[in-house]
């Protein structure tokens, strides 16, 4: 894992089940920017143990039990401080994975990445 650059600010990371059937749910990721900078630029990745269907608002997918995703070419930007929202929908039938850690990237910079699960 890369080592973050020296007084780059947090990325944080909210999970957020929006629509849980018992076999699948629809998942909201929330990634603010925690730098006092703008980034051109986003990517978060965290472990994930089912599958991912449809991603919207960012690209991505699951690969040896990690999601990674990446800004869309609209929402790449984000301001000091500022929010975005992606989504996809999990199949996972045990419920839904609650993933401890994180990594990202702010305009192609390792920053600390913290992540929260919300209900």
């Amino acid at each position: 894992t890369p080592t973050p650059a020296p007084g780059a600010g947090a990325v944080t990371v909210t999970v957020k089940a929006v629509s849980d059937w018992g076999t699948g749910r629809t998942v909201d990721v929330t990634v603010t920017n925690g730098r006092g900078t703008a980034a051109s630029a986003w990517s978060v990745s965290f472990p994930w143990a089912g599958p991912v269907g449809a991603m919207w608002n960012a690209t991505g997918s699951v690969a040896n039990g990690r999601l990674t995703a990446s800004n869309a070419s609209w929402n790449g930007s984000l301001a000091a401080g500022a929010s975005t929202t992606f989504g996809f929908s999990d199949a996972t039938a045990s419920g839904m994975p609650r993933p401890t850690t994180c990594t990202a990237t702010l305009s192609g910079t390792v920053v600390p990445c913290t992540i929260t699960i919300t209900r």
